[in-house]
């Protein structure tokens, strides 16, 4: 049987109407109705039944039709393996990320996604400054991170991502109901180097709030940094995706008001064209963070 006929058919029967179907799928009228009768008298079976009203399937046409839908899946999925073989697509999709993101976010995507692409396996690299070179030498298919960590101008926004106050429970400010970063102006911030370009460096610089730019935490681990945080009984910050790795004795604390960094993902230029990718990207996009 052509895929075409299987095709003119579901169509038909989905529309329920001869005359509404060759219209969407630009055949005349007798055209499409020759298709149809042409695929019954291959089959051997009658499958439709035509009516003032409309079309419908036969009984015998409801027995079958799953099997006609299957029989188009499953040459659609072959299809795509041919498409993929020439492109030279792979069923790989290789993410580079923050090991916030990694940790506490993006394990519900991946199981949703290989929910619908079985097929799909993923690698898995987190960093930070490496992000961009991974991206640019094709290590990983794509990126999730901040535009300036991206650098790139494939970057696209899909979510905030909330900055919070890491807090030790000794800290003069662990008792207030509510934090805003002029209260910090007397104490000392421990800031990561590498958040130097991050929405909370710029809030600070903002307000003219000062930091010790002196302690150099050259780590892309938040928790590396809650750590610091337990031993000195001070403050610093880290993503809110940080919360279930806090030790004991350190908080996360929203600010008034809050500040959020704003979170995207770039594609390489090699792996823009492969469809698992796209479509991974495209899930990625309809998921906030959950915290």
């Amino acid at each position: 049987m052509e895929t075409k006929k299987l095709l003119a058919l579901i169509e038909a029967v989905r529309i329920g109407s001869i005359n509404k179907a060759a219209e969407e799928l630009g055949y005349t009228q007798s055209g499409l109705s020759y298709i149809l009768n042409a695929l019954e008298d291959e089959i051997g079976v009658k499958i439709l039944q035509r009516s003032h009203s409309g079309i419908f399937l036969t009984p015998d046409g409801e027995r079958l039709f799953p099997y006609l839908e299957a029989i188009i899946e499953r040459d659609t999925l072959f299809n795509d393996q041919v498409e993929q073989i020439k492109n030279g697509d792979r069923n790989v999709i290789r993410i580079g990320a923050y090991s916030s993101m990694v940790v506490n976010w993006l394990p519900t995507i991946l199981h949703a996604f290989r929910l619908k692409h079985p097929e799909v396996t993923f690698e898995i690299k987190t960093g930070v400054k490496n992000l961009t070179q991974w991206l640019r030498d094709g290590e990983v298919d794509l990126v999730i991170c901040e535009k300036f960590i991206a650098d790139s101008p494939n970057w696209e926004y899909f979510a905030d991502d909330e900055m919070c106050l890491a807090i030790h429970d000794k800290h003069p400010l662990a008792k207030k109901e509510t934090i805003t970063l002029e209260m910090l102006r007397d104490y000392h911030v421990i800031v990561p180097s590498l958040l130097q370009k991050n929405a909370v460096i710029r809030a600070l610089k903002e307000k003219g709030i000062e930091y010790d730019d002196q302690t150099q935490i050259q780590t892309e681990d938040g928790s590396v940094t809650l750590s610091l945080v337990k031993s000195s009984k001070g403050v610093s910050f880290a993503t809110k995706l940080y919360t279930p790795e806090c030790p004991e004795g350190v908080h996360l604390r929203s600010l008034t008001p809050k500040i959020f960094r704003q979170i995207g993902v770039a594609v390489s230029d090699q792996a823009r064209s492969n469809k698992s990718v796209n479509q991974f990207v495209r899930m990625l996009k309809k998921h906030e963070f959950v915290y």
